[in-house]
């Protein structure tokens, strides 16, 4: 129930950031929507260096044993000291319009510690409340600006999760007051040292996922990025599902022997959950994402259809990557993460070169179905410190196991 409760909450932020970006993408057109989408791309990147591992190591330092409120703290604002510094050399390079909206967007997930907090204490319930209050006022917000012809479209996701933020300022503050600058920069030190190769992992894993969009930003046209990023658009927001869906589950492998045949049942079960997700999703899209991509975002976009479905089929391979992802740092797996995420970075480094200049968006597409699925299976066999994920792939896939 309390998985629930944190995939409900997931899912009323992709509707927020759905609408929003559809929205968005309405007004701009494809060749404007294509540069808006490359600034998020940039400043995406700088995120996931400032996340400073990951929310999954974070939500386990306070779900574990111990008194780690200061390590806690030293993390969130080596965060947000990070995240001002990479933002600020992209700001003067692109020059964009959109670069505020945007860095907004990012800075205040950046902050969202409620979403931490309640998750190392399985609060579920709660957090679904303060997230669909946010989601109310928000919607409350966007009419009203709409009916006054207010052109703000492009602040309307900061908003919402300004709102999230809002649950634990008063927290997040007092701690982060209390820091001496001296054990501030100890703690870093120590944290840097026992956590570099979660940090690396991170930022390699994100460029990774995103090799297709530098590659197409480099060979394609702006107009072809904002088709190809309508059809991300609607396949990326499940893998966030996917990573909320893993997370919900961390103090329960925390309890778990490792390792144990147990725990390997435990994950092929929740695997098999997230290919079914898939699956729906496949089906609904096929049956309805014509219409859903006309309706929303306009008949400028149509082309994302095709895109769509193959990205689709990519979900398979991507919700296992991640999930396996999160809970090989619950394991403290970490070295083993970061050699698993640069082999399969080269795999989908030569892919898209070869394809995306070849067949374009296609090639971009099929790219990211071959990458992911020999990074599951291939690449984590390699290893004998992953080679039980790919068993554990293999069991989620057959039904009867």
């Amino acid at each position: 129930m309390n998985s629930l409760f944190f995939i409900s909450a997931k899912a009323l932020s992709l509707l927020v950031v759905f609408f929003c970006t559809a929205f968005i993408a309405r007004k701009l057109g494809p060749v404007e929507f294509g540069l808006f989408s490359e600034i998020k791309l940039y400043i995406s990147v700088v995120f996931v260096i400032s996340v400073f591992g990951n929310d999954a190591y974070v939500i386990s330092s306070m779900s574990s044993s111990g008194d780690n409120k200061q390590k806690v703290t030293v993390i969130l604002l080596a965060r947000v000291v990070l995240f001002l510094t990479l933002s600020f050399p992209i700001m003067i390079i692109m020059n964009s319009e959109f670069f505020f909206s945007v860095f907004l967007i990012y800075f205040f997930q950046l902050l969202n510690l409620g979403f931490l907090a309640f998750s190392a204490t399985c609060q579920g319930r709660r957090y679904f409340v303060f997230c669909f209050f946010s989601f109310f006022l928000t919607g409350l917000v966007i009419l009203i600006f709409s009916f006054y012809d207010f052109c703000l479209y492009l602040y309307y996701i900061p908003f919402y999760y300004f709102l999230l933020f809002l649950i634990t300022f008063k927290v997040f503050f007092s701690e982060i007051v209390k820091i001496d600058f001296f054990i501030f920069v100890d703690e870093l030190k120590v944290l840097i040292s026992d956590v570099w190769p979660l940090i690396v992992s991170s930022v390699i894993v994100f460029i990774y996922t995103r090799v297709d969009f530098f590659i197409i930003s480099q060979f394609l046209t702006s107009k072809e990025l904002g088709i190809y990023s309508v059809a991300v658009q609607l396949s990326e927001p499940f893998s966030f599902i996917a990573s909320a869906y893993a997370m919900s589950i961390i103090s329960s492998l925390n309890k778990m022997q490792v390792p144990s045949l147990g725990k390997e049942k435990f994950i092929s079960d929740k695997l098999k959950v997230l290919h079914f997700l898939v699956f729906i999703i496949i089906v609904f899209y096929f049956l309805f994402g014509e219409l859903i991509i006309q309706v929303f975002f306009g008949a400028l976009y149509v082309n994302s259809y095709e895109i769509l479905m193959l990205l689709m089929v990519s979900k398979f391979f991507v919700f296992s990557n991640l999930f396996f992802s999160v809970v090989m740092v619950v394991e403290s797996n970490y070295i083993a993460r970061l050699k698993r995420i640069c082999i399969s970075l080269v795999v989908a480094i030569v892919l898209s070169l070869i394809l995306i200049p070849q067949y374009g968006l296609f090639g971009a597409a099929l790219s990211v179905i071959v990458s992911q699925f020999i990074s599951v299976t291939v690449v984590n066999a390699l290893s004998i410190k992953t080679r039980d994920y790919c068993t554990m792939f293999i069991r989620s896939i057959i039904i009867w196991k």
